[in-house]
């Protein structure tokens, strides 16, 4: 194998030119070209393959740029002699040190990715622009089986696929100018050992890189590498708000009713009712209301901006709570009632009658609360078709007025696939 050869360089400086009479412009070019020359060797002797691209291509700039050539009138022999000595290091050397750098950048790989304790929990991608005559070379070593796909993202093919493996190694040719995705699925949360890299087909490539930058963007099931995400839809239930007056316990006796019953149809797939209660002592609306479906899509949308994991069965719970967080009501400190889960139609009538003790009612305890002020929360249907949301104001002399909103959660597979931007490449690897 070829390795970079370096000089050793004892060019003499034209110490005693003055003695020669030899014009100055000999001198200073002699004294600029040997400069040049000894920083180039001193560049050259720290190169090697692990070299940043912008060492490398420092080095290559200044090996282009060194030049020498001097004027024989007027120079005695001596200095002529000398002059031509260094012309002829000059031109050797300039050779031999770009011959070296063009191997240089060809046995360099440039990382796309490598890390040899990455924990991948899902499917992820890397990206790298590549040129005709590039060569990928790519190494993934697991403990449990995973599969790999190298595609070409502009004409949208995959070129190659490894499929259950648990070591996957090798090289591949590039083909065609592109930007290739490399898709890396480790089938359950896996521990891997990844390096995926690529080496130039000649040195002028090094001007040439670009850093790719991959953004997830929304798509169709059947889009070019697009995946599946396990997401949400909400469905509104009540269109809109509910509005209800819940006469104080002493102002019931003799008119209006101190409680009132909400029933909710479960739409089919449904995990989850979200519901948003407002309570006040006031009859006046505010801005937010009847916007709890819509408000909490515009959170969901901010969370899958933000990349963070959607709903499943790991997840579901903090996906939603955090939903749940950006929109709770304005709450009032003097304001409360109380609201009772039921999950059968004859408990809700015997509630709704009023002449049954709340204690004799078949309600869900976990999910009702007492004395509760404004807020909102999450229901699991548990296979119930309908639920009914009731509420009783305990207070003896204050009529409130309450504001009910709810949604159903349900699951839905989303897929997404990536689109990617060019940047220039800063030279660092």
């Amino acid at each position: 194998m070829k390795r970079v050869f370096f000089i050793v360089l004892t060019c003499a400086v034209l110490a005693s030119c003055s003695g020669y009479k030899c014009k100055k412009e000999a001198k200073d070019g002699y004294v600029a070209a040997s400069k040049q020359l000894n920083e180039l060797a001193s560049r050259m002797e720290s190169l090697n393959p692990h070299s940043s691209v912008s060492d490398i291509r420092e080095a290559r700039a200044a090996a282009e740029a060194l030049s020498y050539d001097y004027n024989p009138i007027g120079l005695d022999s001596v200095t002529a002699s000398q002059c031509a000595q260094l012309k002829k290091q000059v031109g050797e050397y300039k050779a031999e040190a770009l011959s070296d750098i063009e191997w240089l950048a060809r046995e360099k790989k440039i990382s796309i990715v490598s890390d040899d304790d990455l924990l991948v929990e899902g499917t992820v991608y890397h990206a790298a622009a590549l040129q005709r005559g590039d060569t990928i070379h790519y190494s993934v070593k697991a403990k449990s089986p995973v599969s790999l796909r190298i595609a070409n993202a502009d004409s949208k093919t995959i070129e190659r696929t490894f499929s259950g493996k648990t070591a996957i190694e090798g090289k591949m040719p590039v083909e065609h100018s592109a930007v290739y995705y490399f898709e890396l699925n480790p089938g359950t949360a896996n521990y891997v050992d990844i390096d995926l890299s690529y080496s130039l087909a000649d040195v002028s490539r090094l001007e040439s890189l670009k850093t790719v930058s991959l953004e997830r963007k929304e798509c169709s099931k059947g889009d070019f590498l697009a995946f599946g995400v396990n997401g949400i839809k909400t469905i509104p239930l009540l269109d809109g708000v509910r509005a209800f007056t819940l006469s104080s316990q002493l102002k019931s006796i003799f008119s209006g009713s101190d409680r009132a019953i909400v029933p909710i149809i479960v739409p089919s797939g449904t995990k989850e009712i979200l519901y948003s209660l407002r309570i006040s002592t006031s009859q006046k609306e505010k801005d937010a209301d009847g916007k709890f479906d819509e408000n909490i899509n515009y959170s969901y949308h901010k969370v899958k901006f933000l990349g963070l994991p959607l709903w499943n069965s790991a997840h579901g719970s903090s996906l939603i709570d955090m939903v749940l967080d950006d929109n709770r009501p304005l709450r009032e400190e003097d304001c409360y009632c109380s609201m009772y889960v039921i999950r059968n139609q004859s408990s809700a009538k015997k509630f709704q009658d009023g002449t049954t003790a709340i204690t004799d009612i078949n309600y869900d305890v976990d999910y009702s609360t007492v004395g509760t002020q404004s807020c909102n929360g999450r229901i699991p249907v548990n296979g119930s078709s309908k639920i009914y949301l009731s509420f009783l104001n305990e207070r003896m002399r204050f009529t409130n007025y309450i504001w009910v909103e709810a949604s159903a959660v349900v699951p839905i597979t989303e897929y997404y696939t990536y689109s990617y931007s060019l940047g220039d490449y800063c030279g660092e690897d």
